[in-house]
């Protein structure tokens, strides 16, 4: 008996000795990967420990994001961190008076201005409250770009209102007149996915409830969609608009590319000596893939049926998707076919 007691103590003092910043048993997070009997912070392979809020980018394996679930009761995910809503938030532009949606004599609720790569994001607060059973309340911002540019939009809720929002393009010019995305949540009041504004101009932010843009998937029009929210008004949104730079790889011509999508766009770099046939396919009936092909900054073809006929050149692959509600992530692949 003594015996198992003494045991079990050195066991005990062991598992403790590894927690103090001396010891070669560093805890987890922590490592002494530089041998100076010290334990510093680190993330097992990947060298990197994500704080409370965030988790590993499950793409990159490289960077720390936000994470949506990691958020508790009475909190939101603004500026990539949990806040308290009835706090002093930073809040960059408050809705504009209404009406500022689809009613004739509407003005926009406001002109959104990104925050350069690297900086905070640009935070819009404002509220849904529909005036029927019939007429939905969407608030209309504008956003203006001089080049392609690559967001991460986070949209959260308060009072209901499960935030969603929908990008459109205001060019009426192929192929950029057919640019549509649609931000969706529905397990929480969240909606968080990048987007690729493939060309530079006028787009069109609509923040509202996810129910209300729904039936937008099977093409309704935005002045039929169903109002959502609170006829109060205490159904809000805090909208985080992030700038990310593009991250391309080499496309594998022979085997093309696969894995699972979430709510990253995904760019590849190619060589194609002739006419090429790419095909993005997303396994799941709640995803419309779509493919934009730029070459030289320009933007060449955009394929909201996830197929695209693609000359000889180099051009610039960006495998996004027009909406994407799945639970989990979605199996997903990039084919190539010579023509």
């Amino acid at each position: 008996m003594m015996r198992t007691q003494l045991l079990v103590m050195a066991s005990l003092f062991a598992l403790l000795g590894g927690c103090g910043d001396n010891s070669k048993l560093c805890g987890p997070g922590t490592n002494d990967d530089d041998d100076d009997g010290e334990c510093e912070p680190g993330g097992g392979t990947t060298g990197i420990v994500c704080g409370a809020g965030t988790r590993l980018d499950p793409i990159t394996m490289d960077r720390c994001v936000a994470d949506p679930s990691a958020c508790g009761p009475g909190l939101l995910l603004v500026n990539g961190i949990c806040q308290d809503p009835t706090a002093e938030l930073a809040i960059d532009l408050e809705e504009g008076l209404e009406p500022n949606g689809l009613e004739g004599d509407a003005t926009p609720a406001g002109d959104i201005m990104l925050e350069p790569v690297g900086s905070d994001g640009f935070v819009i607060h404002g509220c849904i409250q529909p005036t029927s059973n019939t007429t939905a309340d969407l608030d209309r911002y504008l956003l203006t770009v001089t080049e392609p540019t690559l967001l991460e939009i986070t949209a959260d809720g308060v009072g209901g209102l499960a935030a969603g929002f929908l990008v459109l393009a205001t060019s009426t010019t192929a192929p950029l007149a057919s640019f549509e995305r649609l931000g969706l949540g529905f397990a929480t009041d969240t909606s968080q996915r990048q987007l690729y504004l493939p060309a530079a101009g006028t787009y069109h932010v609509y923040l509202t409830d996810s129910r209300t843009l729904l039936p937008r998937i099977d093409g309704a029009a935005l002045a039929s969609l169903p109002p959502a929210g609170s006829p109060d008004g205490t159904s809000c949104y805090y909208v985080t608009l992030d700038q990310l730079t593009p991250m391309p790889v080499a496309l594998d011509l022979a085997n093309g590319d696969n894995g699972t999508i979430d709510g990253d766009v995904r760019f590849y770099t190619a060589t194609l000596p002739g006419t090429t046939q790419i095909t993005e396919t997303i396994t799941s009936a709640n995803a419309r893939p779509s493919l934009a092909i730029t070459e030289g900054g320009v933007l060449r073809q955009l394929a909201n049926t996830g197929v695209a006929v693609v000359p000889a050149g180099a051009p610039l692959i960006i495998a996004d998707f027009v909406y994407h509600h799945d639970l989990f992530p979605a199996p997903y692949r990039l084919t190539v076919e010579a023509l």
